[in-house]
């Protein structure tokens, strides 16, 4: 089972909600191996303080030169500032990117690395498992493929 796959097992365990100690003892304990396993790959996307100033710094160059509101607010449509695309922010926005093109760089192989660990690397962790019978009788089948992991054949 890769990280990612690990992930999003973790994802679909908290959506459910089943009758029985023992399955949910289960689902309980595997969360919580999950999230412990996890705390060292998100360490690894921790963005570099250069990174983190790049960031406050671009979005300050962003608002400056965004289209306001009537309150003089920067506008935002879809979670995006609206910019005013001169040839001024176009300069200091490469500017900006000259000046922080290590940072960058550093940023897209970290994520690089950090998708690798996720989809390439598999991880070791054993899961603990419950016995068939302690599944719920009414469960449905996609309930029991989110669990298929953690039951001991």
């Amino acid at each position: 089972m890769t990280n990612q796959e690990l992930l999003n097992l973790a994802k679909q365990l908290a959506t459910l909600n089943l009758k029985g100690v023992k399955v949910n003892y289960a689902i309980a304990k595997n969360t919580d191996m999950i999230k412990n396993e996890f705390k060292f790959l998100e360490k690894t996307i921790e963005p570099s303080k250069e990174f983190t100033e790049y960031e406050q710094k671009r979005l300050e160059l962003a608002h400056s030169f965004s289209k306001k509101n009537p309150d003089g607010s920067s506008i935002i449509e879809n979670n995006q500032i609206i910019i005013n695309n001169t040839p001024e922010f176009q300069l200091e926005f490469t500017k900006l990117n000259t000046d922080y093109a290590t940072a960058l760089k550093d940023r897209e192989n970290q994520i690089r690395e950090y998708t690798k660990l996720l989809t390439e690397e598999n991880t070791d962790i054993k899961l603990f498992t419950i016995s068939l019978d302690s599944i719920p009788e009414d469960i449905s089948t996609e309930e029991m493929n989110i669990l298929f992991h953690l039951i001991e054949e």
